[in-house]
């Protein structure tokens, strides 16, 4: 029985190592740091829609922070902020697998805010040309962040999408997995929402689950002993 929980935790700490392995390339960050150019690759950061209306999106020393109202009329309140990592034909792109890696952002609601979520999205661009890229979205619940002057985090699991879709304004097959190659980044409103998105955004960051470290640091002292017990037989 002890050498089989010797295996087992062997095992686990082999599996975490790979997927640690798998996303060497994490994290991503984005944050005042990364607009108006990507540190990571010189890429330009942008808006569109309701974010490149006059005062929705600042650029602060600090943190980013968004005032978004429907400045175009249309759609309700939609929009948002990005930047590139990757170029045709699947250059640059920041690869990863998706099990054990979470979305982390951390902001604080301002008093103005009557949005009840907000959203992130990349693009998965896995090489081909013409390009074939796939839009992943996820969504953040803002209804239980209190408003008390404080930032906090909120996290999603990358492997649990809202939806997905395809690119706007890409042409090309992709294989429709959640498997980035990881091209775009953006943080959105909900198309169509009506309240106003008032926040301050300290960072967005994808990154490892903590819990894939800690079996690391579970499991390496049992694979000590199993190697030891082999060498002992």
């Amino acid at each position: 029985m002890k050498r089989k929980l010797l295996f087992l935790a062997a095992a686990m700490m082999a599996v975490a190592l790979i997927g640690r392995m798998a996303s060497a390339q994490l994290p991503v960050v984005f944050d005042e740091n990364t607009y108006p150019t990507n540190p990571q690759n010189g890429f330009g950061a942008f808006t569109f829609d309701d974010f490149s209306g006059p005062g929705a999106f600042t650029d602060g020393p600090n943190s980013l922070i968004l005032d978004v109202t429907d400045s175009t009329l249309s759609n309700g309140i939609f929009g948002g902020v990005g930047v590139d990592y990757g170029t045709p034909p699947a250059t640059n792109q920041v690869n990863f697998a998706i099990d054990n890696v979470r979305w982390a952002m951390r902001l604080k609601k301002l008093p103005l805010n009557a949005a009840t979520a907000i959203r992130t999205t990349y693009l998965d661009h896995d090489g081909g040309f013409p390009i074939g890229v796939r839009e992943y979205i996820y969504e953040f619940d803002l209804t239980g962040v209190p408003m008390d002057g404080q930032f906090h985090k909120l996290v999603r699991p990358f492997n649990a999408p809202l939806f997905d879709q395809n690119g706007f304004g890409f042409t090309g097959a992709t294989d429709g997995m959640n498997n980035p190659g990881l091209r775009q980044l953006q943080i959105q409103s909900v198309f169509g929402s009506t309240g106003r998105l008032n926040v301050e955004i300290d960072w967005v960051r994808i990154v490892p689950e903590p819990a894939s470290f800690a079996l690391i640091g579970l499991a390496a002292p049992a694979l000590l002993l199993t190697v030891r017990r082999r060498r002992a037989a």
